[in-house]
């Protein structure tokens, strides 16, 4: 995984793995030796669970898929393909389309349709699903994790509680 855009490099929470940008894709190494464990490519955007047991996957936006892949990171075995969105998910590197709890399995994800979902990424169940009537382009969880957090473009910032998913605030 030779790349020119090492500076594009993030390391998973724990420090156990390494991701590189290849072409339309990704690469994970084994941090302490550097080992290729595999590449994936058509996918932007990946994000590690807090634990570092998971590795989501977004679909690049080149690819029109509306799949999440979530993957064992020490081999990129497919755990699951969680699927729901109708439309693409933003991946942009500054808007985060998706966002691991801090303490369980839970994983929030966006579309441009304005749909939010959150999974349980062990059963690949949705857990809960939201309708905003714009474009949501952020999605994060409270270090907490008691409150989800999304941007609804060019509108509104929205809370909402992880135990009962009410909404709890709205910034316009």
């Amino acid at each position: 995984c030779l790349t020119k855009l090492a500076s594009h490099a993030t390391t998973s929470p724990k420090g156990k793995f390494l991701v590189e940008p290849v072409n339309r894709g990704w690469c994970v190494k084994e941090a302490a030796s550097g080992k290729i464990l595999f590449i994936r490519h058509w996918f932007g955007a990946p994000l590690f669970s807090p634990d570092d047991t998971f590795l989501t996957l977004i679909p690049h936006q080149g690819s029109g898929g509306k799949d999440i892949l979530v993957l064992d990171p020490a081999t990129g075995k497919e755990i699951q393909k969680l699927q729901g969105h109708t439309a693409l998910l933003s991946t942009g590197d500054a808007f985060p389309s998706a966002a691991f709890h801090p303490t369980n399995n839970l994983l929030a994800t966006a579309d441009t349709k304005g749909t939010v979902i959150v999974w349980d990424v062990k059963t690949g169940k949705q857990v809960q699903n939201f309708k905003e009537p714009h474009p949501v382009s952020h999605v994060a969880f409270s270090r907490s994790g008691k409150y989800l957090a999304y941007a609804i473009l060019q509108h509104s910032l929205k809370l909402r509680t992880t135990d009962t998913w009410q909404e709890f605030k709205s910034y316009p």
